[in-house]
């Protein structure tokens, strides 16, 4: 329904599959952001695993672009230009995209620490805190540690817990 040229909607829901290490993911969240502020009425983002690389050890980190080149058969060359093209389409869109140094690896734990804060009713800052960690902030979103000193910024989930 339309009304005075904006979209009115009473309530919806959106299920996001995606990875807190996908800069399309990264991206696209943003873009839903965006879409999501044009309509009136309530939407409910609730966001669900999409593990990039499930077979990845859970104790190896490896350069994002040596695991793009090998990926995707291309030079490391060739990898940091499509991260430089990426970090263009994020800033285009508002966003910081830092890959110099960007690490990749297992995010099964990012994960299960999404599912935590769906329980406890915090899942959108929680995967936005990650998403800022890892793109913007260049810290681990990979090893228990640093997955719960993210997780004590995030309002409503107990460090104990976690």
């Amino acid at each position: 329904m339309r009304s005075g040229g904006k979209c009115v909607v009473n309530d919806m829901r959106v299920d996001v599959w995606a990875d807190v290490i996908c800069p399309w993911c990264y991206l696209g969240r943003e873009y839903l952001r965006q879409a999501i502020a044009s309509y009136d009425g309530d939407v409910q983002v609730v966001h669900h695993a999409f593990e990039l690389d499930p077979t990845s050890p859970r104790d190896k980190v490896s350069t994002t672009t040596e695991r793009l080149a090998a990926k995707y058969g291309m030079t490391e060359a060739q990898a940091v230009g499509a991260q430089q093209q990426m970090a263009a389409r994020a800033a285009d869109a508002g966003l910081a995209f830092n890959y110099d140094g960007q690490l990749s690896g297992n995010t099964r734990d990012a994960h299960r620490l999404i599912q935590l804060a769906l329980h406890r009713g915090v899942q959108d800052a929680m995967v936005e805190r990650l998403y800022r960690a890892y793109f913007t902030d260049g810290r681990s979103v990979f090893d228990p540690e640093s997955l719960a000193a993210l997780a004590t910024e995030v309002e409503g989930l107990d460090p104990d817990e976690v």
